[in-house]
This record gives C-alpha cells, sequence and structure tokens, in this order.
C-alpha cells in the first residue's frame, strides 16, 4: 500500500493552505497593477485630448484678431520705377574674360575695372564675387582697397578647378549680370582672368531678379 504521507523533512505539499493564499495575493497584486496602469493610460489620454480641444478652441478666437492685424500691416501696392527683366547698365567688355598667367600657379586671380558711362574709372560701385571654394564677398575698388580708381581684386588658392562669377552691385541692387570664369587645376596660363564693365545704360533701369 502505498505511502500517502511526505518525507520527514517537513516540506509542504503545493495544495496546501498557505501557497493557495500566496498564489491569491500575487495574482489580486498583478490584477491591481494592470488596472492602475490602465486608469493610468486612459486619464492621460483624457487630458491630452482636453489639451488639443484648448489649443484649436484658442485658434479659433485668436484667427480675426490675426487676420486683423495681418491686413494692417500689408503693404498697400505704390507705382515705382518701371524695372526691365534681363537688362542692366552694366555690361562687361566683349574681351570678357580675358585669360593670361598670375604670378604662381599656386593662386587663382580675378581682376578687372568698372568704368562710368562716359568710359572713366569709377569707384562709386562694388563687384560682388563667389564660386566653388570661394565665399560670397564684396571687393571695393579703387585706393581704400589698394587697387588704382575702378580697379577690382580676388584672390583664391589655385591648383583646383573653380569656377567664379563677379557682378557690378550697389546699395543691394545688381547692376550687371554674373560673368562666369572656369579655372582649370592644370593650365598654369589661365591663372589670371580680366573682366571689364562698363556702364551702357542709365542706373533706374538696373534689373533685381
Amino acid at each position: 500500500m502505498a505511502n500517502d504521507t511526505y518525507p520527514a523533512t517537513g516540506s509542504v505539499p503545493p495544495s496546501s493552505r498557505p501557497y493557495r493564499l500566496m498564489l491569491g495575493g500575487t495574482v489580486l497584486l498583478f490584477l491591481g497593477t494592470l488596472t492602475a496602469a490602465v486608469l493610468i493610460i486612459l486619464l492621460a489620454n483624457a487630458q491630452e485630448a482636453s489639451r488639443e480641444s484648448d489649443f484649436a478652441a484658442t485658434l479659433t478666437a485668436l484667427a480675426p484678431g490675426m487676420y486683423l492685424a495681418q491686413s494692417n500691416f500689408a503693404p498697400s501696392p505704390e507705382p515705382g520705377t518701371t524695372l526691365v527683366s534681363g537688362q542692366y547698365p552694366f555690361v562687361p567688355s566683349d574681351d570678357s574674360p580675358g585669360f593670361g598667367p598670375a604670378n604662381s600657379c599656386a593662386e587663382q586671380v580675378v581682376t578687372g575695372s568698372v568704368l562710368d558711362s562716359s568710359g572713366q574709372p569709377t569707384d562709386a560701385f562694388t563687384v560682388l564675387a563667389w564660386g566653388d571654394y570661394a565665399a560670397p564677398r564684396l571687393l571695393l575698388t579703387g585706393e581704400i582697397a589698394g587697387h588704382e580708381v575702378g580697379q577690382w581684386q580676388l584672390v583664391v588658392p589655385g591648383g583646383i578647378n573653380r569656377r567664379v562669377w563677379v557682378q557690378v552691385t550697389a546699395a543691394g541692387r545688381y547692376l550687371s549680370a554674373p560673368v562666369e570664369i572656369v579655372f582649370s587645376a592644370e593650365d598654369c596660363a589661365r591663372t589670371l582672368a580680366t573682366v571689364v564693365f562698363a556702364q551702357r545704360g542709365a542706373l533706374d533701369s538696373a534689373a533685381n531678379p
């Protein structure tokens, strides 16, 4: 006949009352934690929906005022100088850009001059220059820049393939179309480019793209 008693070690069978009480407490704790998590999520969603509703209501209330403010500050159209697209008062000379060797193959130089309507050099304008590996900069002319009247110059490191653009500008207006200069890293005989800008039209016809 089988012995239904457990060894004398005093171990408790899994079906004992203390075990059942511990298991029931664990289940209740888990259910309580799960319920609390669900409630927190529901409350957070409700608060988010409330905030969105309040924000939408605020925008609705402010919209008429924003429209009125925009209307008050909108500039009224006024007649101004008639600009002709693509026409500039300054144009490059027929031989611009002209190429030659610079003092060293280690530099690439763009230089030139600005002539007024009578063909005389003038310091009344600046030249905007920019290009590959060359940050945009304004080039002054004349004595203030260490050059002759009307002359300007840009020097950048050589030995690389590079494109540079230059154009006449003054008071935020573009007074000539950009002139493109292309340098080759292998061509030391074309490291100096010369561009001469001459005034051919009235300043009030300057295009401003």
